[in-house]
């Protein structure tokens, strides 16, 4: 299924990205701090709309299993660069390819 090109332009991804990499930094704090209170200390986690991989870069870092899924191809290209060790698709949780991406995830990074 091709999803069409939707999403931010290459100017608006890196505006976007380095505009909220600070509140998605926060957000991590707190997705840690979730995960280690109710003792998850690994597995995998998905990241729906997962920008520019902030949230992925870290949860990695902290020894998850991470599966990045961005609608925007330009958003997707920041985050393989922030965490090139993170599996990223490009895809909707409103699409079949997100859905099948999560029972067998493959990365299309390579």
């Amino acid at each position: 299924m091709v999803i069409p090109n939707v999403g931010y332009n290459e100017d608006l991804a890196y505006i976007h990205n380095e505009g909220f990499t600070d509140v998605a930094r926060s957000a991590a704090a707190t997705v840690l701090h979730l995960l280690h209170k109710r003792k998850v200390q690994k597995g995998l986690v998905v990241d729906l709309g997962c920008g520019g991989g902030v949230l992925a870069e870290i949860l990695t870092q902290a020894g998850y299993h991470v599966l990045g899924i961005d609608i925007s191809e330009n958003m997707l290209k920041l985050a393989r660069q922030r965490a090139p060790q993170t599996q990223f698709i490009r895809g909707s949780c409103f699409k079949p390819n997100c859905r099948n991406a999560l029972q067998s995830p493959q990365s299309d990074s390579a």
